[in-house]
């Protein structure tokens, strides 16, 4: 959490689903090494459901982590990672707002790969690599 945006969830809007009952952010517990950023519950639910070849999450707590991860986080962190994916996005005005999670997750569903069509799992069909 040390990078400079990673006291928050990535992909969470402000108020959005990974709030306390105080309406304050939670603190993530869950990291995407492979795109950099740190996670909510809920957010680590949708990049684990993409498969480990786009989001490798791990626990910040519970995991072990490799040097390589360790180098990846630190290099990245939220705000760089969150202004290069929304770099292309209209300038912040009317409409134009970060989802909240339920809205994410349901995004992140619709382009999601099949199992088994490249993804992880699934009855064969991948070269598993």
């Amino acid at each position: 959490l040390a990078v400079r945006g990673n006291h928050t969830c990535a992909d969470c809007a402000p108020g959005g689903m990974a709030t306390a009952a105080s309406g304050r952010a939670q603190r993530p517990l869950w990291a995407s090494v492979t795109r950099g950023v740190v996670l909510s519950v809920q957010a680590a639910g949708a990049h684990r459901g993409l498969g480990v070849q786009h989001s490798k999450v791990l626990s910040l707590t519970l995991d072990e982590w490799t040097a390589v991860d360790y180098r990846d986080m630190l290099a990245r962190g939220n705000d760089v990672v969150n202004a290069e994916l929304e770099a292309s996005l209209p300038a912040h005005g009317p409409g134009v707002r970060k989802p909240c999670m339920a809205v994410a997750v349901a995004g992140l569903e619709r382009h999601q790969v099949p199992r088994g069509e490249g993804g992880e799992g699934g009855d064969g069909g991948g070269d598993g690599g």
